[in-house]
């Protein structure tokens, strides 16, 4: 499956614009429509998704599992957005502790992340990130998943 170059210009846009002017409008006291997060816990959980697609493979890519196959139609390919209380197998044992002193600096380590999934990529086009949820990604597939990502909890917390 691929995604077209439009699809490609728009998702860049959503991150490279409209995040940052929605976590402009995120509160520390800011409540979440549904689920548990908290707005810093949203955000330190956008900057690690972010965090994981910087680290880049220069190999060939790798078919992914039945498993993974699944995940991808639905997360990278599909239409429908990401389903509300969705359970995140990593937070089982609930959401780990804050990594920044406070909101702000946790918003600014997002779109230093965000810069550098889009500095790390520039003029790589045959590199990929691997992600155990969906198997190894190109920078196409990760602009996708991200974008469902991101709206899905920018939508939480009401901000789109």
């Amino acid at each position: 499956m691929m995604i077209s170059n439009d699809k490609v210009v728009f998702y860049e846009n959503f991150l490279k614009s409209t995040v940052s002017k929605s976590l402009n409008k995120l509160q520390a006291h800011s409540k979440g429509l549904w689920g548990k997060m908290n707005a810093q816990d949203m955000v330190e959980h956008l900057e690690m998704a972010v965090t994981l697609t910087t680290i880049l493979k220069n190999s060939p890519m790798q078919a992914p599992t039945p498993l993974q196959e699944k995940s991808r139609t639905g997360l990278i390919y599909g239409d429908e957005e990401m389903p509300r209380n969705v359970q995140n197998p990593a937070f089982r044992y609930g959401l780990p502790p804050h990594k920044y002193p406070d909101l702000e600096t946790a918003r600014e380590k997002l779109l230093e992340k965000i810069a550098m999934f889009f500095e790390n990529y520039k003029d790589k086009p045959d590199f990929h990130s691997w992600t155990m949820f969906a198997g190894d990604l190109n920078y196409a597939e990760n602009l996708a998943f991200h974008y469902k990502h991101f709206k899905h909890h920018l939508s939480q917390f009401d901000l789109l």
